[in-house]
């Protein structure tokens, strides 16, 4: 079995600097500047919100900012934060990763004390900001128009194709199933979804947002957070909340003092723990009820073989390359480079894998 992995790069590649890093930043706040952004769906205000946290990005490569960073995760993401950037340079509001503003936040949060739902609220508002700017008035669904015909006949030698990719170019481009491993621009959110499982309890949160077509992209199942971690609960979380649930809506059906200690969370003031009561109650009385798991990292945990990496740099997404390393039935791994320091972070992420490095300026080429 042949797999292929596609990152980014392919975005840059055909679709030019557009989708850089420090373009999408820039474009992003160019929209509020003119005007040129849906109000209805992000304020301006989040263009302040950003300069702001540009502002204590020197205090937090400092370390001005560790007492704020709780969980291991955080901690650990800072410190991988403060090893990518030097702490004697500025760095530009369009130099910081996307990602990374998002652990800014965080932590300009746990310094103001601000707490959910109010900074779950604001951090979706950030979201939108980003996700509008890098589907650039959905021109990023048109990039597969310039895709080279010999790049077909390549993707079609593979069984399986995986991207972390939010948009569509690739179904677009070939007549195979794709797996978006970090959600796709199409897929509306669990919590923007009204027909969801989430939007059958009582405060549904979908109640007020009226979602226009052409900005679905806003309120999709992709998913933007720094550290792997992160990104794993949120490509798992309903998988495990399946399981959770189906296992609670047993016990509260099947075992009378399992139901009754459920039936005292309705004292609870917490309304995660109420939400939680109504959904136990519901999935009992209709077992056929599930979150939609649109997250296909099983996929990727299964796959033999040979896979290639394409467009992904070793530094991104550390938790994917974990499933990579602890998959037993993977043989070998071609991964498409752009030089002998990127090989050498690829031999130190894989060191138990047949790896093979291959060029990837010479690939695109070959390609045209």
């Amino acid at each position: 079995m042949e797999s292929i992995l596609i990152g980014n790069g392919i975005n840059i590649q055909y679709g030019g600097k557009e989708y850089l890093n420090g373009n999408i930043i820039r474009r992003a706040i160019n929209n509020v500047l003119t005007g040129s952004f849906p109000s209805v769906d992000y304020p301006q205000e989040v263009m302040r919100l950003i300069y702001e946290l540009h502002a204590i990005f020197p205090a937090v490569l400092k370390g001005k900012f560790d007492n704020y960073a709780f969980a291991s995760f955080e901690k650990e993401s800072l410190t991988d934060l403060k090893q990518r950037y030097n702490t004697h340079k500025e760095y530009s509001i369009y130099e910081i990763g996307l990602e990374d503003y998002f652990l800014l936040y965080d932590l300009f949060c746990y310094k103001l004390g601000v707490t959910n739902p109010e900074s779950y609220g604001i951090r979706e508002v950030l979201k939108r900001f980003f996700f509008d700017s890098i589907y650039n008035s959905g021109k990023i669904q048109k990039i597969y128009k310039n895709f080279p015909q010999d790049l077909r006949g390549y993707l079609k030698e593979h069984d399986k194709i995986f991207t972390t990719n939010y948009d569509q170019n690739l179904e677009n481009f070939i007549d195979s199933k794709i797996y978006h491993l970090h959600g796709s621009f199409n897929e509306l959110s669990e919590t923007y979804d009204i027909d969801s499982f989430r939007n059958q309890l009582s405060d549904q949160p979908a109640k007020g947002f009226d979602i226009n077509e052409n900005n679905r992209h806003l309120y999709s199942n992709a998913i933007m957070a720094y550290g792997g971690q992160l990104k794993e609960f949120a490509s798992k979380q309903y998988k495990r909340a399946n399981n959770f649930m189906e296992s609670i809506a047993e016990g509260y059906k099947d075992d009378p003092e399992i139901k009754e200690e459920i039936k005292d969370w309705k004292n609870s003031s917490n309304y995660i723990v109420q939400n939680l009561l109504e959904g136990v109650m519901l999935k009992a009385q209709n077992p056929e009820l599930s979150f939609k798991d649109k997250y296909p990292t099983e996929e990727l945990d299964k796959i033999e073989g040979t896979l290639r990496i394409l467009g992904l740099s070793p530094n991104n997404d550390i938790h994917l390359f974990s499933s990579i390393i602890e998959n037993d039935q993977l043989e070998k791994i071609e991964f498409y480079c752009f030089g002998e320091n990127e090989a050498e972070e690829i031999r130190r992420t894989f060191p138990d894998k047949e790896i093979e490095i291959l060029n990837v300026v010479e690939f695109w080429e070959s390609l045209n």
